[in-house]
Parts: structure tokens; sequence; C-alpha cells
């Protein structure tokens, strides 16, 4: 169950259960792994292919865990800016016994043109960063020829949201600038031009977290967000998951997110 991993890492004992039981509880980011899931198995991957992975601002390294359990053949490499994220997804890989994995604290920009990796992921992640086009030089520097890059971030311009977003936002006094975001997004014009402009052939771009998606999302951040009411949150869980389902099997025109895949 993806996200199950994160309760050997967890304080809370609440959330450790809950972790335990249900899985990853930040169910946009379970709905995001999902569509990068689905993607890599479109692009016919397979888990005997022996591929060396990098994950780019892995976090917590909860894709590196996922990719690594689902292929054990596959040598999976997170690399993330920050020490905690760093030591959290160590100790779960520890814990976990999982042989395949490692883990790089420091920055994407550090990366080497060395040509090593087969496949590198990125996702929701260079919405953050300043530089942005020299951190996907970098991608572009330490992918194999025929190596593929899979992105994922914020579209431009955004689905129509929910009402209760503003009136949470409001009452709580958040903005968006509380992610961290250095940008709104992309459009598809936007990021094919950046793409094809560094080397990078055969860009492909579909929108995610369509209407179910965008729906799970609103309803998710209305209801607390990340300390949500345990009682409402098992009440509405289910809810969250159905529209997970149904925006990862019924693609969108329109989405709030992309999903990009392009090749070296």
């Amino acid at each position: 169950m993806y996200g199950s991993e994160k309760r050997h890492a967890e304080s809370n004992l609440l959330k450790k259960i809950g972790y335990a039981l249900l899985g990853e509880l930040h169910v946009p980011g379970r709905l995001r792994a999902y569509h990068v899931q689905r993607k890599i198995r479109e692009l016919g991957f397979a888990p005997e292919d022996g591929l060396r992975v990098l994950d780019a601002g892995c976090g917590r390294g909860d894709l590196v865990v996922s990719f690594s359990k689902a292929n054990p053949s596959w040598q999976v490499t997170g690399i993330d800016l920050e020490p905690e994220r760093i030591a959290i997804a160590r100790a779960v890989r520890d814990r976990i016994g999982l042989k395949n994995a490692e883990y790089i604290e420091g920055s994407v920009l550090e990366l080497s043109h060395d040509g090593r990796y087969d496949m590198v992921t990125c996702c929701d992640v260079l919405e953050h960063i300043q530089d942005d086009v020299s951190v996907m030089k970098k991608f572009h520097g330490s992918l194999k020829r025929g190596g593929v890059l899979l992105l994922t971030f914020p579209s431009i311009p955004q689905r129509r949201h929910l009402g209760l977003v503003k009136w949470r936002e409001r009452r709580i006094g958040f903005s968006n600038e509380d992610y961290g975001h250095v940008r709104d997004g992309y459009s598809i014009d936007q990021i094919r031009g950046i793409l094809t402009g560094i080397g990078f052939r055969d860009v492909a771009c579909a929108y995610t977290f369509g209407l179910w998606g965008t729906l799970c999302f609103d309803l998710f951040f209305a209801a607390g967000d990340n300390r949500p009411n345990p009682v409402v949150f098992l009440l509405l869980f289910p809810v969250l998951m159905g529209l997970a389902f149904l925006d990862v099997h019924f693609p969108s025109r329109q989405g709030s997110a992309l999903l990009v895949t392009a090749y070296k």
C-alpha cells in the first residue's frame, strides 16, 4: 500500500496508525504518485529492466521506496536539499531493508553531466526553484542517450477551484507563497519550449488533476490539509480515494497539473 512505510519514521501515534492502515494520508500527493506510476507503466519499463533511476527533489523518499519495492532490479537514487528529509528517508529504507535505494543530500544543481541514469523523475519541484532552466539542463546531462525525463508541476491556467478553498485560505491567512512557489507553474507551450531548447525530444504533455483530481485536492485542503480533524478525515477518506481513482482512470482535457515526458 503506497506510503504505508512512512509509519516507521512517524513520531505521532495517530499518524503512525493511519499510515499503517490507510497508506499515504496526503491523498493529493498519493494521486500524483499514482499518475507517475501509471505513466511509467505506459512507457513500457518493467521490473526486470535493471534501470538506474533518479528522483530529484525526493523529499522523504516516497517515490524512491515505491520504485525500489516494485522493481528489485532497479537501482533508485533520491536527492534532496533538506537534511531532515534525507535522514527520514534513510531511516525508512533501513527499517524495511531496501538494498536498491540510496539517498544523496544535496542540490539538483550539483548533479553531474555523466549520463548515468535511464530515467529522471522530478515531481512538483521545479515551481520551487528560481533557476529552473539550469536544473533541467542538469537533468539532460545526467540522462543516458535515449533516457526519459518525467516531470510534474502545476499547470497554467488552473482549473476553477471550489469556493471552499478561498474560504479556508482567508480563515487561516494562507497564500500561495506559503507553498514556497517562485512561479505559479507552466503552460504546455512554456515547458515544451524550454525542454526542446535544451535538447530534449518527443516532449509529451498530459493534464492531471482534472475535474475529479482538483475536487479531491480542494476537499482535502478545505478539510484541514495536513492537519485535519481525525474524524472528519476518516469520513472523507473514501470519498477522496474514489475521486483519485476517477482522476487516474478518466483523463481530462484540462487540469490543475501537468505530467510531462521527454527523451534525451
